[in-house]
């Protein structure tokens, strides 16, 4: 048990010390996952991985409150994973309270979003478009 709790520790070390500079793309991920694996771990493991894993959340969650709207802004900007991701990842690390926490989140991107050069503005226009269609299947 302790090996696959740690395991996921090991592979964000060596997803981010794999580049000079980890990018959003690599770096939001990563680290939502280390925070779905830490919940998870307090609620299903044993005791002694429940201590650890308590111990490290509080810690990481002092670093995730200041930091998590900064690095999921900057993701969203990647071609790659737009808003969905973000979307997605809200989902999955709030539960059912993700509702305000995506507010706070777009109350951050859209005074950005209107500070931006004409160009990527347009691109950004396109992907809150879609994200309202997708929204509207999902709902």
């Amino acid at each position: 048990n302790i090996c696959v709790f740690l395991k996921v520790f090991y592979n964000v070390t060596c997803a981010f010390s794999g580049f000079n500079y980890p990018t959003s793309k690599i770096y939001f991920p990563n680290v939502v996952g280390v925070k779905l694996v830490l919940k998870e771990e307090m609620e299903i493991s044993d005791a002694s991985i429940v201590n650890m894993a308590k111990k490290i959340f509080v810690k990481f969650e002092k670093y995730w409150s200041k930091f998590s709207n900064i690095v999921a802004i900057s993701t969203v900007l990647v071609p790659r994973f737009k808003y969905q991701y973000a979307d997605c990842a809200y989902k999955r690390v709030y539960g059912d309270g993700y509702d305000v926490e995506l507010s706070l989140f777009k109350d951050k991107l859209f005074p950005l979003y209107s500070s931006t050069p004409r160009a990527l503005r347009s691109h950004l226009n396109l992907l809150i478009h879609l994200l309202a269609m997708l929204k509207a299947l999902f709902v």
